[in-house]
């Protein structure tokens, strides 16, 4: 089978229990349907190591299976960023990535599962510290229970605004998520301290509670702020404070 980008041969691997196409003269490759989220992020940087060229030639892209017209991922941008390039094949479901975008996709996907994790495990930690708190509640309702329910009371409205935000550095992508208990409109402010200009960007165009943003308009090698906005459906805005971007490392 010919390569969709350069028309040479492709080479059929296996790894990670998958087996895919790989061409080793651009470093593209072809999975079969859900192939991809299969493979590892360890694989997935070996195999674009495999390349003699980085160039993405112009011409109409076809499937290597069964010819048909492999188009871009543009229905799930909450799988497939607007960063990142995956082709798919309209009979067939497979999926065609170069090797930059195997790749970023990957970190993102790994980035995603770090935070599910860690939010997790946050969730799972703060449900026992509120059945503790309960257990004072109950202990000390008549003497303090009431000042100390409303003290509690107003932290919670305060800090479940929006949940604490997690940046993920992939190559040039920066991959920021935050949740909130309500569903808002939000964006996010940027202010690169090195450069001292400012950028918004948009993240939920609708209400939602899971927010996402995948970014490369950002030099990450600066000194970035961000501040994030949130707006309920009856326009009212909520902003947090100014902070520094902390990336997370893997």
């Amino acid at each position: 089978m010919l390569c969709p980008n350069c028309n040479q041969p492709m080479n059929l691997l296996t790894a990670d229990g998958q087996t895919f196409l790989h061409c080793s003269n651009c470093g593209s490759s072809f999975f079969e349907k859900n192939s991809i989220n299969k493979i590892s992020l360890e694989t997935a940087k070996k195999i674009a190591e495999d390349r003699l060229t980085d160039e993405v030639f112009g011409q109409e892209k076809h499937c290597p299976k069964d010819g048909e017209i492999l188009k871009p991922i543009t229905d799930q941008p909450q799988v497939v960023s607007s960063e990142i390039t995956l082709l798919r094949c309209q009979k067939c479901a497979g999926i065609f990535a170069f090797s930059e975008d195997l790749v970023n996709f990957k970190e993102q996907q790994q980035a995603k599962l770090s935070y599910f994790k860690a939010f997790k495990k946050a969730i799972s930690f703060r449900t026992i510290f509120v059945l503790s708190v309960l257990g004072i509640i109950s202990a000390t309702l008549v003497t303090q229970g009431n000042n100390f329910l409303n003290y509690l009371s107003s932290r919670s409205q305060a800090s479940s605004i929006v949940k604490k935000a997690d940046f993920y550095r992939s190559g040039r992508l920066l991959l920021i998520f935050f949740r909130t208990e309500t569903p808002f409109f939000s964006k996010i402010i940027f202010s690169d301290k090195t450069t001292g200009q400012k950028l918004i960007k948009m993240v939920s165009e609708t209400p939602k509670t899971f927010h996402q943003l995948t970014t490369s308009d950002l030099n990450l090698d600066n000194e970035i702020w961000y501040q994030i906005v949130l707006t309920d459906n009856s326009g009212k805005e909520v902003k947090t404070e100014v902070k520094k971007i902390i990336i997370n490392n893997e």
